[in-house]
């Protein structure tokens, strides 16, 4: 959670002129052209600018896996909070509940049945065969129950309608 709330450092709200190459003052920084490949990946992977990924990178020392995990669920949080009146926060809290899934969180904001699939574990093929077999037992023995019960309204209709005679 404590990573999420520090996406605020990452908004899109600083409007830099990208068209400056930041490559060009390499010297005076101490960035190695290494760095400068980072921070293309980081583009790369990221909605964020040069500028903005050098200053996440500086933040978080280098890691630059944190910081597109970072960005991205900041990305992901912004389309919720587009998508429904959620705050930063509620936004996050939901997206962590939904393990990440945008569709997910807005599904529930509105309400919709979000009937999760359970899904199940591989089974064996020994597994399979008992499941089927047990379910073939349980329909055989809920038809027999349902004509049993059948039989005995149609004996006890017959029986008021011979005490009637």
């Amino acid at each position: 959670m404590d990573t999420i709330v520090k996406t605020n450092d990452l908004s899109n709200n600083d409007i830099v002129d990208v068209s400056k190459n930041i490559t060009t003052d390499a010297s005076s920084n101490g960035w190695t052209e290494e760095h400068f490949k980072i921070i293309k990946y980081v583009c790369s992977r990221t909605h964020l600018n040069e500028e903005q990924a050098m200053r996440a990178l500086t933040q978080y020392k280098g890691d630059y896996n944190k910081v597109i995990q970072i960005a991205t669920m900041h990305h992901l949080i912004g389309i919720v909070m587009r998508q429904t009146t959620y705050t930063f926060k509620e936004a996050a809290m939901k997206l962590q509940e939904f393990n990440g899934e945008p569709v997910d969180v807005i599904k529930d904001f509105m309400g919709t049945s979000n009937t999760k699939i359970k899904k199940e574990s591989p089974k064996t093929t020994n597994q399979m065969v008992f499941s089927e077999i047990r379910n073939f037992m349980d329909d055989v023995n809920k038809g027999y129950n349902i004509r049993k019960q059948r039989a005995e309204q149609i004996k006890k209709i017959q029986e008021k309608i011979n005490k009637a005679q």
